[in-house]
């Protein structure tokens, strides 16, 4: 029964309760044989919104096939259901280089596989995840430590496109990489429009203030003509009177 409770009916997985107690008995393993490994955090891309225009039937579906495929490359018995599209994995004696291999051939293989349920093809779902792969004791020394760099590890593969594998170690790399980026662009825009402003726009701009200072408005009882200084005459109806 305990075996029963402690595994997700519909995966198969053990249950995010479970995976604690392991990933504490790999930390304290670690104090006797050193050997590192590594966590991998995943959440498949816009499920709800599969979720919500398929059924739940093909929700159940799509977490079935990602299980499915997850069982092939990883322990089973090292795999988890974190809580909804949510999966956790632990890779024993794995480091992050390792990891990502391993990981992007599960990418791979999943994102060219047809998706079936009971014989009937999807082709309009693509299924896809976004990874965050943390490795102990470079990224953390304690669970929270661990699973935090992962997650915020998946957090950037998502906000970055998705279907995305991020390691841990990068993310310092990664930030700076984008902040950079970011102030290039706004620099190149700012530098744009400056030359943009000084070979065109400043002239124009400047002909049309001159313009609009050259006009003077002469108004007269019952007449509707205005007289530019230039000597030239519009004619119109005056709304309201300038000085």
């Amino acid at each position: 029964m305990t075996e029963l409770r402690q595994r997700d009916y519909l995966t198969g997985f053990y249950l995010r309760d479970s995976f604690y107690p392991i990933l504490k008995k790999l930390i304290a393993d670690y104090e006797k044989n050193k050997k590192h490994f590594s966590l991998i955090l995943m959440d498949l891309d816009r499920y709800k919104k599969f979720n919500d225009r398929f059924g739940h039937l093909v929700g159940d579906g799509i977490l079935r096939y990602v299980t499915e495929f997850l069982s092939l490359f990883f322990d089973k018995d090292k795999c988890f259901r974190f809580g909804g599209d949510e999966f956790v994995i632990l890779v024993p004696e794995k480091d992050s280089e390792e990891t990502l291999e391993l990981l992007t051939q599960f990418k791979n293989k999943i994102l060219h596989s047809p998706f079936l349920i009971e014989g009937k093809s999807y082709p309009h779902i693509n299924v896809t995840l976004s990874y965050g792969v943390s490795t102990f004791p470079y990224d953390g020394k304690t669970v929270d430590e661990l699973v935090k760099k992962s997650d915020d590890a998946m957090y950037l593969s998502k906000r970055y496109g998705r279907n995305l594998i991020t390691i841990a170690n990068r993310l310092k790399y990664i930030k700076f990489r984008n902040t950079l980026a970011f102030i290039v662009i706004i620099g190149t825009a700012f530098i744009s429009l400056s030359l943009l402003y000084q070979f065109y726009l400043k002239e124009v701009v400047h002909n049309v203030i001159t313009n609009l200072s050259a006009i003077k408005i002469s108004v007269k009882v019952g007449l509707d003509t205005i007289v530019l200084k230039n000597g030239g005459i519009l004619n119109g109806n005056i709304v309201e009177e300038t000085k």
